[in-house]
């Protein structure tokens, strides 16, 4: 009788799956995306203060009304956001996203401040602007 082909080997055990099958983690490792949830949960208006103070630099290209409406608006969300987080002990995160709302929302709200500002001086200086009388 010839020898048996390379690479064969017994058949697995009962129970047991074959050689080169998915074995799964060992007991104490998680499979990826499975594991439990890292870090802190991040607070929802820290969120809210950066997409505002965000769309307030889009506002900016309204004539600097959406970004002198929306900025302060971020700007006291981010604050208040700050307070929450610090007073939560741990518990809360996204510090770091309440501060680029707040500081954000506060840019923010002087460049729409000033762009509406040099609007209506635009417009006040523009020579058809006000009819003069001869």
């Amino acid at each position: 009788m010839p020898p048996p082909p390379p690479g064969y080997g017994p058949p697995p055990a009962p129970g047991q799956p074959p050689p080169g099958a998915y074995q799964p983690p060992p007991p104490g490792f998680a499979m990826p995306g499975t594991g439990p949830m890292l870090g802190k949960p991040t607070d929802q208006m820290a969120i809210w203060a950066t997409v505002l103070a965000g769309l307030g630099l889009l506002g900016i290209c309204c004539f600097g009304v959406g970004g002198l409406i929306l900025g302060p608006i971020a700007f006291f969300m981010g604050g208040s956001s700050l307070a929450r987080i610090r007073a939560s002990n741990g518990a809360l995160g996204g510090d770091t996203l309440a501060s680029v709302g707040r500081w954000g929302g506060l840019v923010v709200g002087v460049l729409g401040l000033l762009v509406l500002v040099g609007f209506i001086v635009l417009v006040i200086l523009s020579p058809g602007s006000i009819s003069r009388s001869q």
